[in-house]
């Protein structure tokens, strides 16, 4: 296993219609038969559009378009590690509107201040790839 920071503007990064994404470290994982690269993105998300923001979007389904364009034994993952807490971000959001940190979990969004986020980020890789 390999982690690596990403450059920004001149590492790996994706061409988006909405802009450019350049996720902030790069983990490459070689097994006997596969491969996995998971692109990890820490970032704040008190200025974000919830889970319809377009940065969770492609982190949930345009990784895994480009995915299916590469070679089978590749698979891609991406991660957004939210330095913003979870009870920072609910309370700017209306109550009918209010998801739980299950939901965000679901759209890969692991909150730092969660002691087990690490193990999280490591199930889910283990249960997308089997």
């Amino acid at each position: 296993m390999v982690l690596l920071r990403n450059e920004a503007k001149s590492g790996i990064g994706f061409q988006l219609d909405w802009a450019c994404f350049y996720p902030d470290f790069i983990m490459w994982i070689k097994g006997a038969d596969k491969t996995w690269m998971v692109f990890i993105d820490p970032k704040g998300l008190q200025y974000t559009k919830g889970l319809e923001d377009e940065r969770v979007e492609f982190i949930n389904e345009g990784i895994k378009e480009i995915e299916r364009k590469l070679n089978q034994d590749i698979f891609l993952h991406a991660f957004i590690l939210s330095e913003t807490k979870y009870k920072d971000i609910i309370k700017r959001i209306k109550k009918e509107k209010i998801l739980s940190q299950q939901d965000y979990e679901n759209k890969k969004i692991l909150f730092l201040e969660e002691d087990g986020w690490c193990k999280k980020l490591f199930e889910r890789l283990i249960d997308e790839s089997s």
